[in-house]
């Protein structure tokens, strides 16, 4: 007898969509198949899609940046996670320049352990390449910790890794089987214009996206991959935003240069026309918000391939830690959005119902694309014999209107106050448990476990090309 069957249901893959049950057994998937029979407990699935639990690849949950705390942290942010269809996150153990990263890593996970109700695995924001550091990469990846990510940006902040730094590290991540990551934003010109504002006294939200125009991301994300084509590494390119930056993409891929990039829900939804509201301050990220004609180019890459993954980037500052920073350096405002609960209902409504993007591709780029990438796979991102129980149950008529309480994280605004939308899991399953039941949680504090990741060449070549 199985533990749990799904019954009835539309199951999502990559591949197609197809009508069958899913049977589950302890923390894994073990037959997928038709009238199956026999469980000690069955959900009916019938007029509902069944799709493998989300993978948000990029998150900062309990982020302390900027003299905030970002709200969601790491029990409310995964409660919101559960509820929102998210059954993995990838989050950052970032380096303080010159101590270790392993200092980093263990601090992180004692913060984490005992908190989330979901999986986790972990990225390292990597500050320098000091000898020590650099042969404690071979260490970390093999840890289970295979991704990193530099910031080719906020000098101030004492955490910017320049062109010399990132073709060392570059080199050394790409030769221990590791993947390098850029956050890809030109600090000099940013801050050349931050100041400029400054000195006119210009420093209101809107001037953020004129600080950072798309050039200033273009030209860090073509630098990258030039770097990265020296070191003859591989590349993974965080939250892309300008048609530049794609077209710097593509022409990599082109040339057969191993270079995957990622887009946030934000970037195609909200534009930098956002900051002119009066809550203006609240949309302040980085990259800031673009165009509606960077959101097509964006949409058009998602749908030919040359964006792999689609994440959140959650920092949840809440809206009164905005405003405190207001009439004061623009770059002291904190920089984030929320989004970890809200990414399938939004991306479902605005992506899926208007025909953007197909539920095929929408759990290729939010499932199985991010656990291929970042190592997870098969155990996480896919449905099938061997993989963990991670299984959501959608109902596609069941609306919510968002608001700050209706969006479930623990932040006092919500970008899409007032939006109607459809798509938020009526069963959340995380490793055979049932944690969301009928839209409510009903999961266990502490149950997260990390997850490892190892890097297989062979789950992601396909992506590259």
């Amino acid at each position: 007898m199985f533990d749990l069957i799904i019954r009835n249901g539309q199951i999502v893959s990559p591949s197609g969509i197809y009508h069958g049950d899913i049977a589950v057994e302890g923390e894994q998937v073990v037959c997928i198949g038709k009238i199956l029979e026999g469980a000690k407990q069955i959900i009916d699935a019938s007029g509902c899609y069944v799709m493998p639990g989300l993978v948000d690849a990029h998150v900062h949950l309990n982020c302390t940046s900027w003299n905030a705390v970002s709200a969601n942290d790491y029990y409310h942010g995964t409660v919101a996670a559960a509820l929102g269809g998210v059954t993995t996150f990838i989050d950052f153990a970032g380096q303080t320049r010159g101590l270790s990263m392993r200092q980093s890593v263990d601090t992180l996970r004692s913060q984490i352990n005992g908190e989330t109700v979901i999986d986790y695995g972990l990225h390292v924001s990597i500050t320098d390449d000091r000898p020590e550091t650099l042969n404690e990469i071979e260490q970390i990846i093999a840890n289970g910790i295979p991704s990193f990510k530099m910031f080719m940006t906020y000098r101030s902040h004492n955490i910017m890794v320049d062109d010399d730094m990132m073709l060392r590290i570059c080199e050394r991540i790409s030769s221990c089987g590791g993947l390098p990551g850029v956050h890809a934003e030109n600090d000099a010109i940013a801050g050349a214009n931050y100041a400029r504002f400054a000195a006119d006294g210009k420093l209101t939200p809107k001037y953020h996206a004129l600080a950072k125009p798309p050039y200033v991301e273009a030209e860090a994300v073509n630098r990258a991959i030039f770097i990265a084509n020296i070191a003859q590494s591989p590349l993974y390119i965080y939250h892309l935003t300008t048609e530049s930056s794609i077209e710097s993409v593509k022409i990599a891929k082109i040339s057969h240069q191993k270079v995957l990039a990622e887009t946030c829900v934000h970037y195609l939804f909200l534009d930098r026309h956002m900051l002119d509201q009066p809550d203006g301050v609240n949309y302040i990220c980085s990259p800031p918000l673009r165009d509606k004609a960077d959101q097509e180019f964006l949409w058009q890459a998602i749908q030919e391939g040359d964006i792999a993954v689609l994440s959140t980037d959650d920092a949840a500052f809440n809206a009164s830690d905005k405003r405190k920073a207001l009439g004061g350096p623009i770059e002291n405002i904190p920089n984030g959005l929320p989004g970890i609960g809200i990414r399938l209902p939004v991306v479902f409504t605005l992506g899926v119902d208007k025909k953007k993007i197909s539920l095929e591709r929408f759990v290729e780029i939010n499932c199985e694309n991010p656990a291929r990438i970042f190592g997870l796979y098969p155990k996480k991102g896919s449905l099938q014999p061997g993989s963990d129980a991670d299984i959501i149950v959608i109902d596609p008529q069941y609306t919510v209107n968002l608001n700050v309480q209706s969006q479930n994280m623990h932040v006092d605004w919500c970008q899409y106050d007032g939006l109607d939308v459809r798509g938020f899991p009526k069963f959340t399953i995380a490793r055979g448990k049932i944690i969301v039941s009928n839209y409510k949680y009903c999961g266990e504090k502490g149950r997260g476990n990390f997850v490892p990741g190892t890097i297989q060449p062979e789950f992601i070549e396909k992506l590259f090309y």
